[in-house]
């Protein structure tokens, strides 16, 4: 009463007629998605909650974790991500960007500075751009019109 069962396993993953076992294929996911999917950096999490938590001594690690996790940011070991957050927030203060206060952290002056230039620049490209699509838009208004007028002078 033996039986074989690696014979009739074989034949069940062979499909019919192809002579070839039968393999599922792996779910990839195109490069395109890969590459929209993007993550900020732990530096700019932190940077971000800290200038929105604005407490005038600064804010802890804990807290700033606490804010990342509130803004739907995907954060599966707490403690790991603390630590990482941590030696980001030291080498920012290393490069001036931030004061540490006991165990706080709170934006330097020079960056709070240089971010509100760099908001100052992008507020005004984005009026640059919106005044560009606006010329444009009357741009194409005024040749549709043109070309209405034209169509209209011919059929009569």
């Amino acid at each position: 009463m033996e039986t074989d069962y690696s014979e009739s396993a074989a034949e069940e993953e062979t499909p019919a007629g192809s002579g070839q076992p039968h393999s599922s294929p792996k779910k990839r996911i195109p490069l395109k998605k890969l590459k929209s999917v993007k993550k900020k950096s732990i530096i700019s999490l932190g940077m971000t909650a800290i200038e929105a938590l604005s407490n005038r001594s600064g804010s802890s690690v804990r807290a700033i974790v606490k804010y990342i996790k509130s803004t739907d940011y995907e954060v599966t070991d707490e403690k790991r991500f603390s630590k990482h957050l941590f030696k980001a927030l030291k080498a920012a203060v290393i490069k001036g960007d931030l004061k540490q206060v006991k165990f706080s952290f709170k934006l330097s002056e020079t960056f709070k500075k240089t971010r509100a230039k760099m908001k100052k620049k992008l507020e005004k490209e984005k009026k640059k751009k919106a005044m560009a699509t606006a010329r444009r838009t009357a741009e194409k208004a005024k040749q549709s019109k043109k070309k209405a007028s034209k169509r209209k002078s011919e059929v009569f």
